[in-house]
C-alpha cells in the first residue's frame, strides 16, 4: 500500500512515467498537458502534440507536433492559418519545465516553464 502511495505521488505507474498532466506557463507561453497530448501557446501561435507526452528516466521527453501561426486582426472562419510539422523537446527539473521548440526554417526557441504558473499572453495584435 504504502509503495502505490508513493508511486501515485511521483505521478509514475508501475509501467512507468506517466505525462506531464497539468497547466504549465512562461514568459509568452502556456501549455496544457492532457492524457492524450498536449497545446502549447504562444501569443500568435499554437502548438498541438497529438500523443501523450511520457518522461523517459532522465526527465527529458521528446515529440513531433504541429504548429499554426496567426497573423494580427481578424481572421475568417474559412481562411486557413500557416502550419508546419515542428518538433517539442524538454526536461523537467522539480516544478521547472525547460521546453524547446524547432520549427523548420528558424532557430530553436527555448522556454522556461513552471507549473500552474499564471498564464499572460498578448494576442496578435
Amino acid at each position: 500500500m504504502l509503495k502505490a502511495l508513493i508511486t501515485v505521488a511521483l505521478g509514475m505507474t508501475a509501467a512507468g512515467p506517466t505525462p506531464l498532466l497539468g497547466n504549465w506557463a512562461g514568459s509568452g507561453i502556456g501549455m496544457k498537458v492532457t492524457a492524450e497530448g498536449a497545446v502549447v501557446s504562444f501569443d500568435c501561435a499554437s502548438i498541438r502534440i497529438s500523443k501523450p507526452l511520457e518522461l523517459g528516466s532522465d526527465g527529458n521527453f521528446t515529440a513531433e507536433a504541429r504548429a499554426s501561426h496567426y497573423k494580427p486582426g481578424p481572421q475568417l472562419a474559412d481562411q486557413p492559418t500557416a502550419e508546419s510539422v515542428s518538433r517539442v523537446s524538454g526536461v523537467l527539473h522539480g516544478n521547472v519545465l525547460s521546453l524547446t521548440v524547432t520549427e523548420p526554417g528558424r532557430p530553436p526557441a527555448s522556454y522556461a516553464l513552471q507549473r500552474n504558473a499564471r498564464l499572460k499572453l498578448r494576442r496578435c495584435l
